[in-house]
């Protein structure tokens, strides 16, 4: 059952790390992008993982906070505080390094995972419980998230732009 009366117009995904998992949460935004009523996105990440998401140009493939979590708090919260408001933040990660990211995104729903996937104590700092799916592949978790907060079923779709050097590299 959706958790919106109408799906949110801004959201924030939230996957710092784990490379296969990014790749599926970059599936998620390509599904939400490609919405006809798309939200506007970001996504924050670890700074290592972001070049995975930019083009040769610099230009990112989504607007990205890229974190780099060896630096203070202080910094990494002033990032998150300058990315806006979100009317939703979907937390796609159970550690405790990623809730506590998390207390610096300004969003009006905090959606994570249910009782059943829910880790290091990643239930108190959401909202929101995205039940499990019947299929355990990592992205058909993230696709829930989309389902609850009311974007429906998605298709994921990567849209990786590959310049031709790149792809001969």
């Amino acid at each position: 059952m959706p958790d919106h009366a109408s799906p949110p117009r801004s959201v924030c995904l939230l996957r710092l790390s784990a490379l296969g998992d990014c790749i599926n949460a970059f599936g998620l935004a390509g599904a939400l992008r490609a919405l006809s009523d798309a939200p506007c996105l970001c996504w924050v990440l670890e700074r290592r993982f972001a070049p995975l998401f930019t083009e040769a140009s610099g230009k990112t493939l989504l607007p990205l906070v890229a974190l780099d979590l060896k630096e203070s708090i202080r910094h990494n919260f002033r990032q998150l505080r300058d990315a806006g408001h979100f009317d939703a933040l979907f937390v796609l990660q159970t550690s405790l390094k990623a809730s506590l990211c998390s207390l610096g995104i300004s969003a009006g729903k905090r959606y994570g995972y249910d009782r059943s996937r829910a880790r290091e104590g990643h239930m108190l700092f959401t909202r929101c419980h995205v039940p499990s799916p019947d299929d355990p592949h990592v992205l058909a978790g993230f696709l829930a998230f989309a389902a609850k907060a009311g974007f429906g079923e998605l298709v994921p779709r990567w849209d990786f732009r590959l310049s031709n050097a790149e792809k001969a590299e």
